[in-house]
């Protein structure tokens, strides 16, 4: 890592997005307690110290990210993140990030793959790292995908809450039909235009259906990020349709299997 000549200040920055396994992920803090090892026995001083709690390494609208970048800009300083899967979660953003950092006179190190970017070779090897990271999350996500749309085409609970417009009998997932009207709503009022051809924005939805007296699954007032996320999943369609009655259920409340319409 270290390089003659090079300014002898990092930033350290730090992001955590848990999963249903949250114990087994390394949390911002503990990232952070890592990296500050790290630049004790490199010798660097700490100008600044960032993190992103529960925001997708996708999103581009990580604040701490931004702040951390900033940090960088100004100080022409290293750039300290525990692994690549905490800095970016494609090759192309990876690389956009490095580019930059390199114009701006600092540098990245990440601490789990001991790679930085100061050297031309160095650069290389980030850029390979890069690459292998993204292709291990695809296949990762790809064999996921694969098992949960089997386990769900059984209309079997997948732990955790249902996606919204759906609840679970047992665990047998089916349509819950007030969420499944406030959805169909939002879209309705989303394909309504103006007289430019502009749809209906997301804050003018939300306010209203909360006029309308709809109220989110916790029974509060809606936001334009809900309607968004309702949006996408519903504006083709309800993201799962029903393929008949659960025989089991004979005698009994009709439970329905489902199947995932949208990929």
């Amino acid at each position: 890592m270290k390089q003659k000549n090079e300014n002898k200040k990092c930033v350290l920055y730090a992001r955590f997005s848990p999963r249903r396994n949250a114990e087994s992920c390394d949390s911002c803090q503990a990232q952070l307690a890592i990296l500050r090892q790290r630049a004790a026995v490199e010798g660097y001083e700490i100008i600044g110290e960032f993190a992103d709690e529960n925001i997708s390494g996708g999103s581009d609208n990580r604040p701490g990210l931004l702040a951390a970048l900033e940090a960088v800009k100004n100080n022409r300083a290293i750039l300290m993140v525990y692994s690549l899967s905490r800095l970016a979660r494609s090759t192309v953003r990876a690389l956009e990030i490095a580019c930059d950092i390199d114009k701006w006179g600092g540098g990245i190190y990440t601490e789990k793959e001991h790679i930085s970017t100061r050297g031309k070779y160095d650069r290389f090897v980030f850029t390979i790292f890069a690459a292998l990271a993204q292709l291990e999350r695809e296949m990762v996500s790809e064999r996921t995908a694969d098992a949960m749309r089997v386990y769900m085409d059984q209309g079997r609970k997948m732990g955790g809450k249902p996606p919204y417009g759906y609840r679970f009998i047992g665990k047998r997932m089916v349509p819950d039909l007030y969420e499944q009207r406030v959805a169909r709503r939002i879209v309705e009022l989303r394909n309504m235009v103006d007289k430019k051809g502009r749809p209906m924005p997301y804050r003018k939805i939300a306010k209203r259906i909360n006029y309308e007296g709809y109220r989110t699954r916790d029974s509060r007032q809606w936001f334009a990020q809900q309607v968004i996320r309702i949006y996408k999943a519903f504006k083709d369609g309800p993201p799962y349709r029903c393929i008949g009655p659960n025989k089991e259920s004979a005698g009994g409340p009709e439970v329905l299997t489902l199947r995932r319409t949208c990929r």
